[in-house]
């Protein structure tokens, strides 16, 4: 299948079963909450002594993120395996994804985040470097989108990686090996994919409405809407890549 045949079969897939947006959206929903929850105590604490609270609650936040995040990253892709071979899913996939794929989910998970950290880290190095000794304006503008293109690629891969994992029964070595063996053979469709991957990310974090508040509500809404668009264009590029035949089950 061509690139532009398996984006056709991503949307019909995404439009058969919408359910699949439950997830993310609830990702969404629990970050929106935390952010809120965080402002309100942080304005509480600016105004307040000085407390273990401005120290714990940072931490109490990223926790949170991170368990819900890879909750939902599990789930996704167990909802997603689901779609691709079988063309339905239901709201049990995620429970007995994460039963079967944790450990999987979560190495692969350890070792491409840590990767995405470093490059978003080594970008904002480097821009405040720049911000320093050219126009700090410029800089500031350019630095967001430079991190988008370079922490795309650990995350495009991430996605392609987790298909050979929930769709195959693959370890973590195996997942790692077939998924970037799938993404090398069929470097131009990978390419293409890492565009899409790269564009959304840039929207994500345009910023494009001036109100703090609003914005994250926007940019979680475009997250969770584009997450299963993603996940279901990764696997379908390694279904088609391994010659893995769907089942004709409904």
């Amino acid at each position: 299948m061509s690139f532009k045949s398996l984006i056709w079969e991503a949307l019909r897939l995404y439009r058969q079963k919408p359910i699949i947006v439950l997830p993310p959206s609830v990702l969404a929903l629990v970050n929106i909450t935390m952010a809120s929850i965080n402002l309100s105590i942080l304005l509480y604490i600016m105004e307040s002594p000085p407390s273990l609270l401005f120290f714990i609650l940072p931490l109490l936040s990223i926790a949170v993120n991170i368990l819900v995040s890879f909750l939902v990253i599990v789930g996704l892709a167990g909802m997603t395996r689901r779609l691709v071979l079988e063309g339905h899913t239901s709201i049990s996939d995620w429970g007995s994804s994460i039963k079967t794929h944790f450990r999987v989910v979560l190495g692969l998970g350890i070792i491409f985040g840590s990767i995405f950290i470093l490059s978003s880290t080594t970008t904002l190095v480097l821009g405040a470097s720049l911000t320093v000794s050219t126009n700090p304006f410029s800089t500031l503008r350019i630095t967001p989108i430079a991190r988008d293109i370079v922490t795309s690629l650990p995350l495009s891969l991430f996605y392609i990686v987790l298909a050979p994992a929930m769709m195959e029964g693959k370890g973590l070595r195996d997942s790692l090996r077939h998924g970037l063996r799938a993404a090398r053979g069929g470097l131009r469709v990978y390419v293409s994919y890492l565009g899409i991957v790269i564009i959304i990310s840039i929207v994500i974090t345009a910023n494009p409405i001036p109100f703090g508040e609003t914005n994250n509500i926007v940019s979680e809404g475009v997250r969770a809407i584009s997450s299963p668009f993603l996940f279901i264009l990764a696997f379908l590029i390694y279904r088609n890549k391994k010659g893995l035949v769907p089942s004709t089950e409904s």
